[in-house]
């Protein structure tokens, strides 16, 4: 079931993103949970076939702020973030970091 999950969340983001907002380029954070390698895969297969780029970045609790370099190494200002339900606590030490990368502003987009 997380995988049917997984597909259609990545299918309605990526939706969202190129039909409404034409927002064409998309880093995606992810961690090594099933979850988010599903969603994560099939983001990239999708938007492949739509003609976005989009580029991911695995991260634990170790590896956090070299995903975070290589996103502003990219210059993509739309981040996907692909967690397991039980790491929404972490989300709050990747915004902090986020923030000490200047990730964080106007020009970003943060889901």
């Amino acid at each position: 079931l997380n995988g049917v999950v997984a597909e259609l969340a990545a299918e309605s983001l990526l939706s969202y993103f190129h039909d409404y907002l034409e927002r064409n380029f998309i880093a995606i954070l992810y961690t090594g949970n099933k979850y988010a390698l599903d969603f994560k895969s099939h983001f990239l297969s999708e938007a492949k076939k739509v003609g976005m780029n989009a580029i991911s970045f695995g991260y634990n609790d170790n590896s956090l702020s070299i995903a975070l370099q290589k996103v502003k190494q990219s210059n993509f200002r739309t981040i996907i973030i692909a967690p397991q339900e039980s790491q929404f606590a972490a989300i709050e030490q990747l915004i902090a970091k986020a923030f000490e990368y200047g990730l964080v502003g106007s020009d970003f987009l943060w889901i």
